[in-house]
């Protein structure tokens, strides 16, 4: 196959690279000074395509109701129709796991070649979970150095009626009971694998995490928690087999656990789920380097991006930051091992909401993304995207007449040429 050059301007070293078209996995050649403006990326020739289509292949839900009904037709299809990848919440259904297992047989028959993943906490028990007859045992509970059944640790929970209780990953009987479970959900229904949901280590790293667990349980014991996490996940892949896959949450958001991010357990499971790409916490943007870098360093891996907008924005904060994220995504979106989600909760009520943008029709990436400033930028199939995270105006020169469009609707059709501005913290999207 014939390789395309692709520059890189990296703090102001250009770097070469031969790009194979497959999205992103170029190898360096060498590098030298240049004064060559980046021209636009490359934009596959053909026939053109419709400006917005489903596009499950690039995207996934965390998704439930929160009714302790099951999802209505509508949903269903609405579901089928959008997404490539479904992962339960735990509340869904009323936290009844027979719910699970019937949405996910119906999901199956509808559409056979999605993934749909049941919700399983990594670290703790909650009191409302309905099993199907699957009881804990509250000798499996953790317990701290002086006997105190231990808990989820958040003011929310602490004003809670319902329990969150950490379990004891020490346990080998607690870890033998949980596979038990697990093997009869994949048992029940047509799962793609078990998805783990908080799988963050404890008092590793962060002084008051640290502090906390140093009180509780002691460096050793600590470690033993730890080392239990791990098995259970590397436990589960060996239960799932070949063909399924475990995918855990989460990727730890701005290292505020340390320089690994959690991504050492992905040596034990095919995947992982962050849910602070592009924003953090509070709602501001943070650096997306280090995402970027992490969809490209994981080739064999199955990488879940969601970002979480807040209830306080606006609608048009809301617009323009899902324009900035899934742009920024689509600049390292390797097709087949990445998905991305933008989402205010985890309820079914995300079906009705769904923005039109994330069904932007680019087609399959051309080539890797590339950098000119703050401007990245990125060729597609079927059209480009342009995404400026910096705080200044941008200026891009179209290589080809195409059709600039936002919010489900088209803005213009733009000739080759034209000089289009791309607003600070935004994106712009162009189909053929």
């Amino acid at each position: 196959m014939a390789l395309a050059t692709v520059v890189v301007i990296v703090a102001g070293v250009v770097v070469v690279r031969a790009s194979d078209g497959g999205g992103g996995k170029g190898q360096t050649q060498g590098s030298a000074p240049t004064d060559t403006p980046i021209a636009p990326g490359p934009i596959a020739q053909g026939q053109a395509g419709p400006a917005y289509a489903p596009q499950t292949d690039r995207r996934f839900i965390r998704v439930g109701t929160n009714t302790g009904q099951q999802f209505t037709d509508d949903q269903f299809r609405t579901l089928a129709e959008n997404f490539g990848v479904v992962l339960f919440a735990k509340f869904h259904g009323g936290y009844d796991i027979t719910k699970q297992h019937e949405a996910a047989t119906r999901l199956m028959a509808m559409k056979p070649d999605m993934k749909v993943y049941p919700y399983f906490s990594t670290k703790y028990w909650f009191d409302q979970n309905k099993w199907n007859g699957a009881t804990i045992n509250p000798a499996w509970f953790l317990r701290d150095n002086q006997g105190n059944i231990v808990g989820r640790d958040r003011k929310k929970d602490r004003k809670s009626k319902t329990g969150t209780t950490l379990v004891d990953l020490a346990n080998p009987e607690y870890r033998k009971w949980a596979l038990g479970v697990m093997k009869s959900w994949l048992d029940a229904a047509p799962y793609a694998g078990i998805s783990f949901d908080a799988a963050e280590p404890i008092g590793d790293y962060g002084d008051k995490d640290v502090a906390r667990y140093a009180k509780l349980l002691g460096p050793e014991r600590v470690k033993a928690y730890n080392d239990g996490m791990r098995q259970l996940l590397a436990d589960a892949d060996k239960l799932v087999g070949p063909g399924r896959s475990v995918v855990f949450n989460g990727i730890a958001p701005s290292q505020p656990r340390g320089p690994e991010r959690n991504l050492d357990l992905l040596q034990v499971t095919n995947g992982a789920l962050d849910e602070r790409f592009c924003l953090d916490v509070k709602g501001q943007v943070r650096g997306i380097d280090a995402d970027l870098s992490l969809l490209g360093q994981f080739p064999d891996k199955q990488l879940y991006m969601r970002t979480n907008y807040l209830d306080s924005f606006s609608a048009a904060e809301r617009d323009r930051y899902l324009r900035l994220c899934l742009g920024s995504f689509l600049m390292g979106w390797e097709p087949g091992h990445s998905a991305f989600q933008f989402g205010g909760d985890y309820t079914a009520d995300q079906l009705a909401t769904d923005p039109p943008d994330m069904s932007v029709n680019l087609g399959t990436p051309t080539g890797a993304y590339r950098r000119k400033g703050t401007l990245l930028e990125r060729g597609f199939a079927n059209g480009v995207v342009y995404v400026n995270p910096g705080t200044s105006p941008q200026q891009v020169v179209l290589d080809g007449p195409l059709t600039e469009v936002r919010g489900g609707k088209v803005v213009a059709t733009r000739p080759a040429g034209e000089s289009v501005t791309v607003a600070p913290g935004d994106a712009s999207y162009f189909v053929r």
